[in-house]
């Protein structure tokens, strides 16, 4: 009686921790749907994830060049597309969520200076437009068990967003 009650009390703490991510997903969806410009979309997808997910380090690459991009850390606006990163090769290939420690040459090419405080990383395709990385100082924050639903309707949501935006 007393597990069932503990397994119980688990999925209950589960199902409130996924109402949780989805009210977060929902209104980063939102707020890529209010976003007028290519800029705002970008901005909107980086503020949502730094303070609604409370993630330490965000990296958005567009394989795109616009003017209406926004110089700053987090993007990477690379034009050429998949072959500027060939560390990445597989992930592109496989086109789903990769979760877990990355190779030091993927953090180096998405992190920069910031690769040493990245302990743990979420890579999400964004259809052929990008991809997006998360990267936590909690080398447990993000593992290659953890279920990836969240991170495909992201990456969809994102997706869709910037197809409003054609290069």
């Amino acid at each position: 009686n007393r597990e069932i009650c503990r397994r119980l009390h688990d999925l209950i703490g589960i199902a409130h921790e996924n109402e949780t991510l989805m009210v977060r997903v929902h209104t980063l969806t939102l707020a890529l749907m209010r976003a007028k410009t290519l800029s705002e979309t970008t901005s909107a997808v980086v503020a949502a994830l730094t303070e609604d997910f409370d993630t330490n380090l965000v990296r958005l690459v567009l394989f795109r060049a616009d003017p209406d991009l926004p110089a700053a850390e987090w993007l990477i606006a690379e034009p050429t597309g998949t072959s500027a990163f060939p560390a990445f090769a597989e992930f592109f290939k496989r086109a789903e969520p990769l979760c877990g420690r990355l190779q030091e040459d993927k953090l180096d090419a998405l992190f920069g200076a910031h690769a040493v405080e990245v302990h743990s990383a979420v890579l999400l395709p964004i259809a052929s437009a990008g991809m997006l990385a998360v990267g936590s100082h909690d080398p447990n924050r993000f593992h290659p068990g953890m279920g990836t639903v969240f991170l495909k309707l992201i990456g969809e949501a994102i997706a869709t967003a910037l197809t409003r935006f054609p290069a």
